[in-house]
């Protein structure tokens, strides 16, 4: 009996060990994952734009460069956290060309967790990396001891990483090449690319995570470690958005204290003309419409030509 117990648990651990190793070929494939695409496409970047969804989806990089004549590349996530952004630069400085240049955005509502969640699940492929390992197990400590049983650190996250696997299965037997991340710039998602007025948001006053600044600080300290000239920037926002969250303005306070501590410039859009107007340029409180990027872009583009490459 106890023989028969022990046959059942190792062939049953052979056979998760082999689902391990299959699900991993697999999810290397995903095409949704701009850090698997990074990690496998080549750029030659000298600038990179770098943040969440106000930057991945209002930050286009063939439009700037036309009009700056530097070539860059937008790094940013749609939901990331400062947590991410440290690893997804991490990544692409181990697979690219260093750039010259990170412009990273950052706002009150960056420091607020309940916003952006680390997502841990995305670098499930990244496991053999003591840098990546060691921040996911202060991020997630229950995933990270769990994904040392075979195959948990697929199913833990069974909705999340599955369908990662079967996409990138499909993709590699139809021999597809996601171009969707080419430059990083991504159209918004989830509104047509049509103009909808923005809905107001009212947020908690006392947001300002801890571990969010600690990261956002490791990334300033990881470009200086490699000789790469950080510059912080605030996306537009809708001016009620502000008026509804007078906060925010206090917040931004201890942003400019630390850019201030790091010698940065801090680059804020807060005042523009732009940001008064909803039925043409925002789809949310914080993120542009289609006419909105190319608006804003033309007012970065100016900043920049201005300021920082004279």
């Amino acid at each position: 009996m106890l023989k028969k117990i022990i046959i059942t648990i190792l062939i049953t651990l052979v056979i998760l060990k082999i689902a391990e190793f299959a699900s991993e070929w697999a999810v290397e494939r995903y095409p949704g994952s701009k850090t698997n695409y990074i990690s496998q496409k080549k750029f030659d970047a000298k600038i990179i734009y770098h943040g969440a969804c106000e930057v991945e989806w209002g930050i286009n990089p063939d439009y700037l460069d036309t009009l700056i004549g530097i070539k860059s590349y937008n790094l940013a996530k749609q939901g990331s956290s400062f947590v991410d952004n440290y690893l997804d630069l991490y990544v692409y400085l181990k697979n690219q060309q260093k750039p010259e240049y990170l412009f990273l955005q950052v706002g009150p509502e960056s420091f607020n967790i309940s916003k952006n969640d680390a997502e841990v699940y995305n670098y499930v492929n990244y496991f053999d990396d003591s840098t990546v390992v060691d921040v996911l197990k202060t991020e997630d400590s229950r995933y990270m001891s769990s994904s040392v049983v075979p195959y948990l650190k697929f199913s833990f996250y069974n909705n999340f990483n599955l369908y990662r696997v079967f996409s990138g299965l499909m993709h590699r037997v139809a021999n597809i090449d996601d171009l969707r991340y080419t430059n990083g710039y991504r159209i918004p998602q989830g509104f047509d690319s049509r103009v909808n007025k923005p809905f107001l948001t009212k947020i908690d006053e006392n947001s300002w995570n801890a571990q969010e600044e600690k990261y956002f600080r490791k990334i300033i300290l990881l470009c200086k470690s490699q000789k790469i000239k950080v510059i912080l920037f605030r996306t537009p926002s809708y001016l009620p958005y502000q008026t509804l969250n007078p906060f925010l303005k206090q917040k931004n306070k201890l942003i400019q204290k630390i850019a201030s501590d790091f010698e940065l410039p801090y680059f804020e859009f807060d005042n523009i003309e732009m940001n008064k107007d909803s039925s043409n340029f925002f789809i949310t409180p914080c993120n542009l419409s289609l006419k909105g990027v190319k608006k804003f872009n033309d007012i970065f583009s100016k900043q920049l030509k201005d300021s920082i490459f004279k």
